[in-house]
């Protein structure tokens, strides 16, 4: 009688031991994928809606990100009218939203925010008739803009507007001191939480840097849909409206006016989906900028 309680002991504690072996992978498979999971901050900005904020994401969420930005540069490849273009913005815009991008902010605030810039100048009798006959390879206005680009970085549309208006001023010295709080605005605008103009940024394309590689260009592509019907930029560019100067450094604006979503994927690496006043890019590796 003993003898089989030992022997029905033994077993059964055999078998405890083979259940926790076997499930003992389960769980350490399950804390291993834990453990792996890693967030990363990605700095999102709502350029003209005075909203800037940091999200996490995971590895493989960046990825789709990616994703999301390549299929929207194969549909604008193929798109042929302005309802079809807004359509793919919308459904770009929704598909952000997904990823907690938008942050507080609907889909139809961000949607309403693009679209009526847009529609208010593309609608405007009077603007269509001055822009009807110029129709510049290089150039657009009043224009959707979606891309993806490397060696860009966004102005504050404070800076931009005191930049122009230091070539305005014909006084030296106004000029001068203009031109300095432009820099010094850009300069510190990483401290800067939010925009405190809403005038939408300028964005810079490309930089000649004097002490390093010298002339470095944008590369990626742009779609742009306004008043000079679709221009699209690929490969390397330079942005030719206006120049930068910080230090010995020369920053080339290539936008102006850029109000909508601008995505910091790594250093001068961004996304951007919006509208802006202006385009004016140019593939080139010999980079002139005339004001």
């Amino acid at each position: 009688m003993k003898n089989g309680l030992v022997r029905t002991g033994l077993v059964f504690a055999i078998m405890i031991l083979f259940v926790c072996v076997g499930m003992h992978p389960v769980f350490a498979s399950e804390q291993k994928e834990c453990f792996d999971v890693e967030n990363h901050d990605v700095t999102i900005e709502l350029c003209g809606l005075r909203k800037e904020y940091t999200v996490k994401l995971t590895k493989q969420q960046l990825n789709e990100i990616d994703v999301v930005f390549e299929s929207i540069k194969d549909d604008l490849n193929n798109v042929k009218t302005q309802e079809e273009t807004i359509k793919i913005y919308s459904d770009a815009i929704a598909k952000l939203d997904r990823y907690g991008l938008l942050n507080n902010c609907s889909i139809k605030q961000v949607q309403g925010h693009i679209f009526g810039n847009y529609l208010s100048f593309v609608n405007n009798h009077f603007l269509n008739k001055l822009y009807e006959n110029k129709q510049l390879s290089d150039k657009n206005t009043f224009c959707l803009i979606c891309g993806h680009s490397t060696e860009t970085s966004f102005l504050p549309a404070f800076s931009s507007l005191l930049i122009r208006l230091s070539f305005i001023f014909k006084s030296y010295y106004l000029a001068i001191a203009s031109y300095m709080a432009a820099i010094f605005r850009y300069v510190i605008q990483d401290y800067f939480k939010q925009n405190p103009i809403a005038l939408g940024s300028g964005i810079i394309f490309g930089a000649y840097y004097s002490h390093g590689p010298g002339l470095v260009p944008a590369r990626g592509w742009i779609f742009s849909l306004g008043l000079f019907g679709v221009k699209r930029w690929n490969g390397e560019f330079y942005g030719q409206i206006s120049e930068l100067m910080a230090g010995n450094d020369l920053h080339y604006i290539g936008a102006t006016g850029f109000t909508g979503i601008k995505i910091w994927k790594d250093n001068s690496d961004y996304y951007y989906l919006g509208f802006a006043n202006s385009i004016h890019l140019e593939h080139s590796s010999h980079n002139e900028v005339w004001i």
